[in-house]
């Protein structure tokens, strides 16, 4: 598991009381002191650029645990390729968390659209995923954006 790094500043007082209490409050955007600290801005000529890396991402995801499943019946061709998929895949993720970005894979979508043909499941999941960026967490962040400036 990943470690997560939190900047907050706070008095001593305060410091010791977070510390004791294992919690820590968050301010809502609206109270910040700075209304750019939290100001999500994508220029429109990279919104195309940036719905396709997303998508790319949460492919990528969706993959990583459908290549992971145990209850999926394999012939044994498919299973050495699976072998292959996982240590491929454990080899990215490493690159990842060493870069600390992420960049379009262009091999993801062949291998989706092969693996789709294994097992529908995969498709239907990743277009479940799309649907819902697209539909609810796109327009929830826009809504936000308005709400918070």
């Amino acid at each position: 598991m990943g470690t997560i790094k939190l900047f907050k500043y706070a008095s001593m007082g305060s410091a010791i009381k977070i510390i004791k209490n294992s919690s820590v409050m968050l301010n809502s955007p609206n109270n910040f002191n700075d209304p750019f600290d939290s100001f999500i801005s994508i220029r429109e000529d990279e919104k195309q650029k940036v719905l396709e890396l997303t998508i790319n991402y949460f492919t990528f995801k969706i993959f990583c645990d459908f290549v992971k499943r145990t209850d999926l019946q394999l012939k044994p061709s498919q299973k050495v390729l699976f072998k292959t998929l996982k240590l491929e895949i454990a080899t990215y993720i490493k690159i990842l968390k060493k870069n600390k970005t992420y960049s379009i894979l262009p091999f993801l979508n062949d291998m989706v659209d092969k693996f789709s043909m294994i097992n529908p499941e995969l498709e239907i999941a990743i277009e479940d995923a799309k649907d819902k960026l697209v539909n609810e967490i796109i327009p929830s962040l826009e809504i936000l954006v308005r709400i918070c400036y």
